[in-house]
């Protein structure tokens, strides 16, 4: 039973964001930063910049943890806005279930850059984590959520396309944006029940486009839904049963299950988009973290 928590935030959700202008960038950016920065860090979690090859990125690291893994963070954002800054609260979250440093990285966004450069910047991160001494190569998961969710599935695809790139220990995606072409039933059936996209389709579909740029929305590393899935490696998507990504979620478990992935789609009922952002003030998303940590632990063994 969904706890009376949510359904609250759902209402305030769907209420803010029908005022919401997605067209104005730079406020929106400002606004999402705000509210991550208000957001508590995981108690005891220690905080790093560093800049990777000339990306800002945040190291997150909680007590107890395994000091020779670590996770690469891709936040969400539709391409257009999130940072360290509107992500740094539930990352440390993450990284204190898993008990695994976190870098959490500030790739470039659209409009100002778009496709691939942040692609391009994922993998030039994840490179850097390779060369770090006190990192076994074979102990690195890559997430994200949303457009970051996304981002993550390409990233993996790109690692996977070269032979001299270890695979990530595991994949975990939440809310994943993975077919920018907008194809998934659940974008037309789910639509009036997603509190944040209820009113703002044709605005994600001008996102879609600044970002994508020239290239097809069924390239791969635009929509890693139509990617080769083959030798993936484990992979948990997190999805709630109100949000219009819904189906974007579900045929990506299938078409990765199909290609003989070890892959969990954990479906939350009555959730919305990236739910688990609320952590520090939600049941659901303190479960919902909670599963990424055993998800970890899983593949470390």
């Amino acid at each position: 039973m969904r706890s009376f928590k949510s359904h609250l935030f759902k209402y305030a959700i769907k209420r803010h964001f029908a005022q919401a202008d997605l067209d104005d960038v730079a406020t929106m950016r400002k606004q999402m930063d705000e509210l991550g920065e208000r957001l508590p860090l995981a108690p005891g979690t220690r905080l790093e910049s560093v800049e990777p090859s000339g990306i800002y990125a945040e190291w997150l690291t909680p007590s107890n943890a395994h000091s020779d893994a670590a996770i690469l963070y891709l936040h969400g954002g539709a391409y257009h806005m999130g940072s360290c800054s509107s992500h740094r609260s539930m990352a440390s979250f993450i990284a204190d279930a898993a008990k695994i440093p976190l870098l959490l990285a500030d790739y470039r966004l659209a409009p100002e850059s778009p496709y691939p450069a942040a692609l391009n910047d994922a993998e030039t991160v994840y490179r850097w984590l390779l060369t770090q001494p006190e990192i076994n190569p074979k102990r690195i998961f890559v997430m994200g959520d949303s457009a970051g969710g996304g981002l993550a599935l390409a990233l993996t695809l790109r690692i996977k396309s070269d032979s001299t790139l270890p695979l990530p220990a595991g994949v975990a995606v939440l809310s994943p944006w993975v077919d920018l072409s907008m194809s998934g039933e659940s974008v037309k059936t789910r639509l009036t029940r997603d509190p944040f996209f209820a009113h703002h389709l044709h605005q994600a579909e001008r996102c879609v486009n600044a970002y994508s740029g020239t290239a097809a929305l069924t390239d791969p590393g635009v929509s890693p839904l139509f990617g080769d899935l083959a030798a993936f490696p484990p992979l948990l998507i997190q999805v709630g049963s109100e949000e219009i990504l819904y189906s974007d979620a579900e045929r990506f478990a299938q078409k990765a299950a199909s290609a003989g992935a070890d892959v969990h789609l954990s479906r939350w009922q009555g959730m919305w988009h990236v739910w688990q952002y609320l952590v520090p003030r939600m049941k659901e998303s303190r479960l919902a973290i909670a599963e990424i940590g055993d998800f970890c632990r899983k593949q470390l063994k």
